[in-house]
């Protein structure tokens, strides 16, 4: 994926409601970055906060980047990988009206809440409880500013630093 091409990522954030047969409407630009009814494959993050969906074409490189890794991983995180992340996943597809129906065992991740959060992170649409979202929104607001010297240049296009990012992390502790 080409980063400096967003139309080639999911990007955004919507708030929808989850339906008593667990679907909710897919927003137009989300259904548009994601290829329309293409199959996508949901999974459940790697902490267990939300939900992933992305395109087979996605989890496709998701996978290949996770079997690359696996030689600098130790064995039980390689085979939690495979089976937690990757194992535990399942197709899913848009149907007519653009819903995208969250199977019955994804849903466990919402703890009975309807009221979704999405967030298109680059090639994965987040599926997130609205409380979940919020109850964690404040420690990554927090990463952010106390990374702020080190991101600012990503976010506003200042062009690179010429500090080691993890030599200044080293020197911080």
């Amino acid at each position: 994926m080409d980063p400096t091409a967003v139309s080639e990522g999911v990007f955004g954030y919507a708030e929808v409601t989850l339906d008593k047969a667990g679907r909710f409407l897919i927003p137009a630009e989300f259904f548009e970055q994601m290829k329309g009814r293409a199959p996508m494959r949901m999974t459940v993050e790697l902490e267990g906060n939300c939900l992933e969906v992305r395109t087979e074409e996605a989890f496709a490189s998701l996978a290949q980047r996770i079997r690359s890794a696996a030689r600098r991983l130790s064995p039980e995180a390689i085979s939690a990988l495979m089976i937690e992340y990757l194992g535990y996943s399942v197709q899913v597809q848009v149907d007519n009206a653009f819903r995208l129906t969250v199977p019955k065992k994804m849903r466990e991740t919402f703890q009975d809440e309807s009221e979704l959060v999405l967030v298109g992170v680059g090639e994965a649409l987040q599926i997130w409880s609205r409380k979940a979202f919020r109850a964690t929104q404040e420690k990554r607001r927090e990463v952010l500013r106390k990374e702020m010297s080190r991101v600012v240049n990503a976010v506003y296009g200042l062009g690179e630093t010429d500090t080691d990012p993890a030599a200044d992390r080293e020197a911080d502790a």
